[in-house]
Order: C-alpha cells, then sequence, then structure tokens
C-alpha cells in the first residue's frame, strides 16, 4: 500500500446526523491528509499529481454511506 487517505467524520447533536468534516481536516491533519508509505510524508490531496481521482471517488462513496445511515438513524429503519 502507497498511501492511507483519512477523513474526519462528525456526528452533529443538532440534526443528529453524522457527515464528514471538512472543517476539522487541518486540526486534525495540518500535514495533510494522504500518508505516502514511500516517502514517510504528509500530503495534501489538492497539491497531488491527479487528486481527484481516488480521493473524491472515496469521498462521494463515504458521502452516500453516511447519508444512507442517517436516514435509517432518522426513520428507524434498520
Amino acid at each position: 500500500m502507497s498511501n492511507q487517505y483519512h477523513f474526519v467524520v462528525a456526528f452533529d447533536d443538532e440534526d443528529g446526523g453524522w457527515r464528514i468534516d471538512v472543517d476539522g481536516f487541518p486540526s486534525a491533519f495540518p500535514d495533510g491528509t494522504i500518508y505516502n508509505n514511500k516517502t514517510r510524508e504528509w500530503e495534501f490531496a489538492e497539491t497531488r499529481k491527479g487528486y481527484s481521482t481516488p480521493e473524491e471517488q472515496l469521498a462521494e462513496q463515504l458521502n452516500k454511506t453516511l447519508d444512507d445511515l442517517n436516514f435509517k438513524l432518522k426513520t428507524g429503519d434498520n
């Protein structure tokens, strides 16, 4: 494995749902959200060549999963 992708997921007490916490990234990962195992350095997605592919695909899928979970939490549909 050459890269590890890190996300901050937070629970919102006001709406009772889970979400990717974009605002929490800088404090949780000040040196970037991607750990490159080859270079042993942290990187920011925005500065990587071709960054839109794996990071955005994973974020999109994670958002869909969180949306499904939030729907189930609100409707009681387990």
